[in-house]
C-alpha cells in the first residue's frame, strides 16, 4: 500500500491494492491525529482503533458538528459512499484516505459529497483523497452476496453517463454512429461496456480490481465531463418519497432505471436502437432491472415512478414523457424481458 501519498502534497488521488484486511488496512493510514468515518456496518470493526464517528445519513448539521468539535488533522472514510461523502466533507483543509468496502458506484476519489440541506440532496464541491485503498479480501467478502450485488450497482452507476450524454446531446445533430457519441463523451463508461460484455460474471478478484480503476478514474474525472441527468434527478425522487431497502433498491440499481428510459426515448426520436440493446444486453448480465419484475424484486413500484416523474417541468425531458404519456415510457421499457 502506497501510504506515502497520504498526508503529502499529490497531483491526484492514488488507488492502491493491499491484500490486508480492512482494520489493518485502516491501522497502517492511522494516527492519533486522525478521525476516522465510517457506516453502522463497518463501525463493530475499527471502532477500538481511534476517534471513530458513524453515520447513516450526509445530513449538514451532523457534518457542522463534527468540524466544529475539531481535534484531528486528517481523515479516514471507511465504507459505502455516505461515509465517503461525510468524510469528505468533515476533511475539507485536511489530508482524506477513502477506503471504500463496496463498490457500489462513483464515488471512490471524487471530490464531491452529495450533502442532504434542509431535507435535499445537493452534489457540492468537498475534498478528493490524496489516497483510496482497496482492501482485496474485504471487496471480495462484501460482493459475494447475489442479492445485493455490489459490483452490479457500481457498473449501474458508471452506465447512467450514456443517459446523460444523451439527455445533454439531445437536440445535437451528431454525425457518424450513433455509438460513436457515447465513446467520445464518455470513455471510462464505454471501456467499462465493453469489457462487461465479454468478461466472466460475477466478477472475479481480477475483475473487481478492475472495476475499482474504473470507478476511480470516472469518479476523478468523469463527472467533469459529463454531468449528471434526469436518471440521477429521479433518483434522489425515489429515495426521498420512497422507503426502500438501501441493501436492495442501491443507488447504482436506481438510476439504472432511469439510464433505460432516457435512452429508449433517445434511440426512439432517431430511429436508432443499438445502444439501447447493447445496455440492456449489459443488465441483463450483470443483474441490472429490465422488467416489471425486476423492478418489483428492489421494491419499485410502476406508481413510485410515475409520480416521481410527474415532478419534473412540463418542458423538460421527463416532464415530457410522462406528464402526457404516463406509464407508457416505463412500458416501453420494462414490459419486455427481450435483450
Amino acid at each position: 500500500m502506497d501510504t506515502l501519498s497520504f498526508g503529502r502534497a499529490t497531483e491526484g488521488p492514488v488507488l492502491s491494492f493491499t491484500d490486508s484486511d480492512l482494520r489493518s488496512a485502516v491501522e497502517e493510514l492511522w494516527t492519533e491525529e486522525t478521525l476516522l468515518v465510517t457506516d453502522d456496518y463497518n463501525y463493530p470493526k475499527i471502532r477500538d482503533i481511534g476517534r471513530t464517528v458513524a453515520v447513516e445519513d450526509t445530513e449538514a448539521r451532523r457534518i457542522t458538528e463534527v468540524i466544529s468539535s475539531g481535534g484531528y488533522s486528517r481523515v479516514i472514510a471507511i465504507g459505502g459512499c455516505t461515509a465517503l461523502d461525510f468524510g469528505r466533507a468533515c476533511a475539507i483543509g485536511r489530508p482524506l484516505a477513502a477506503v471504500p468496502t463496496i463498490l457500489s458506484n462513483c464515488c471512490l476519489s471524487s471530490s464531491r459529497s452529495v450533502i442532504r440541506r434542509d431535507d435535499h440532496y445537493r452534489s457540492e464541491e468537498t475534498t478528493a483523497p490524496q489516497l483510496t485503498v482497496i482492501s482485496r479480501p474485504t471487496i471480495e467478502e462484501n460482493h459475494a452476496d447475489r442479492r445485493k450485488n455490489w459490483s452490479a450497482s457500481g457498473l449501474g452507476d458508471l452506465f447512467s453517463a450514456f443517459a446523460a450524454v444523451a439527455e445533454a446531446n439531445w437536440h445535437a445533430q451528431t454525425p457518424g454512429p450513433v455509438n460513436g457519441l457515447f465513446r467520445q463523451q464518455a470513455p471510462i463508461c464505454w471501456e467499462a461496456l465493453e469489457w462487461i460484455d465479454s468478461a466472466a460474471y460475477p466478477l472475479d478478484r481480477d475483475g473487481l480490481e478492475r472495476l475499482a480503476r474504473l470507478l476511480h478514474e470516472f469518479s476523478i474525472a468523469g463527472h467533469k465531463s459529463v454531468p449528471i441527468g434526469s436518471e440521477h434527478v429521479l433518483y434522489y425522487l425515489l429515495r426521498k418519497r420512497q422507503n426502500y431497502s438501501r441493501m436492495v433498491a442501491t443507488h447504482g440499481k436506481l438510476v439504472s432505471i432511469g439510464t433505460l428510459i432516457t435512452l429508449r426515448a433517445w434511440s426512439e426520436a432517431r430511429g436508432d436502437f443499438s445502444m439501447y440493446e447493447k445496455l440492456r444486453h449489459a443488465f441483463a448480465k450483470i443483474g441490472l432491472p429490465r422488467t416489471f419484475s425486476d423492478l418489483d424484486s428492489i421494491g419499485v413500484k410502476t406508481e413510485h415512478l410515475v409520480s416521481a416523474g410527474r415532478i419534473f417541468a412540463n418542458d423538460s425531458l421527463y416532464g415530457r414523457l410522462f406528464n402526457k404519456d404516463g406509464a407508457s415510457p416505463l412500458t416501453a421499457v420494462f414490459a419486455t424481458s427481450s435483450s
